[in-house]
Formats: C-alpha cells, structure tokens, sequence
C-alpha cells in the first residue's frame, strides 16, 4: 500500500512536470501584439504573413488551455478578449 502512494505520487510529479511544459510551449506560441491566448500554429508561423491562420492556432490552443485548467485562473476579461 505505501508503495502505491509513492507510486502515485511519483505519477503526479510528472503529471505536473508535463502540464507545466504544455504551458510554457503554448505560451512561447503567443502571437506577438495580440491578447494572450492568440496562437500561432507553429514555431515557424508568420502570423503578418498568415494572419487567418492565428483562428486554428487560437482554437487549439485555448482548447489544450481548457483541458489543462489554465484558462480558469485568467481573469474574465482577458478570457473574453480571445
């Protein structure tokens, strides 16, 4: 038994390591000059170039926000501006 709340508690750090990574990913995908949450699709997207593609990336990325529960910490103004 207490090798299973080790266990479990080993699972949970990397759970958290993981979330916490995703997070710093996705914020290193924010387009520049735009509310948080709007997204590039990539690294290597040119959002002046590109800029309809900044709705996909903003799609995915609020999603993947969602799911993680970051989303619920920002305050309802800057949820509502993306």
């Amino acid at each position: 038994m207490k090798s299973d709340l080790m266990a479990d508690g080993a699972v949970q750090a990397q759970i958290d390591t993981a979330r916490q990574r995703t997070l710093r990913w996705l914020d290193s995908m924010q387009a520049d000059g735009l509310p948080r949450g709007v997204s590039r699709i990539s690294p290597a997207h040119d959002a002046s170039q590109w800029p309809g593609v900044l709705l996909y990336g903003t799609y995915n990325a609020m999603l993947a926000r969602s799911l993680l529960g970051d989303c619920e910490a920002w305050p309802l103004a800057q949820r509502q501006a993306v």
